[in-house]
């Protein structure tokens, strides 16, 4: 049908929205492509020459959520303007997960699995012995089940962070 070339190294997933606009993290930004295979936007997501393994994931609202080698989850919106940053202690190269109730379920390189709020602020966050490169995955009571290089697989509570159990 078409192909758009970033130019660089793509080591993410691409996702699309209802309209068409596909989604790709490549070279320290998130790139819009049009369904016709026309470049929509760019917005940074760190520093040129960077490979941001994080996927993105598109909420309800249309919001974009993706993580970044800049220690950053960036909430952008789907015109490209930045609603938000959180600022984890390491990189993130995890893709989010989105609850039925819009939290961000996102891991980082420092260890911690972080559950925010649609505006940005922190829910909570859980701490495991390894980094997490891995996704977490919402089941349908909302438990949150995350990997960790640890060798654990976790199960939290979606509300408060507690662990239910690893294995």
């Amino acid at each position: 049908k078409w192909t758009y070339n970033t130019g660089k190294t793509i080591v993410s997933s691409p996702a699309t929205s209802p309209d068409g606009t596909v989604y790709v993290h490549v070279d320290g930004k998130l790139v819009a492509i049009r369904s016709d295979g026309t470049l929509k936007w760019q917005c940074a997501t760190s520093v040129s020459g960077s490979y941001n393994y994080s996927s993105p994931v598109i909420a309800r609202d249309g919001t974009i959520y993706i993580g970044s080698v800049d220690k950053k989850i960036y909430a952008i919106t789907s015109n490209g303007t930045k609603k938000w940053t959180f600022q984890t202690g390491n990189y993130v190269d995890s893709s989010a997960a989105i609850g039925a109730d819009g939290t961000i379920y996102i891991g980082s390189g420092d260890r911690k699995l972080y559950a925010i709020n649609p505006d940005g602020s922190m829910k909570w966050s859980y701490l495991t012995g390894g980094y997490i490169d891995s996704s977490a995955a919402v089941a349908s009571d909302g438990t949150i089940y995350v990997g960790s290089a640890d060798g654990k697989l976790y199960a939290l509570n979606s509300l408060t962070g507690a662990l239910e159990w690893s294995f």
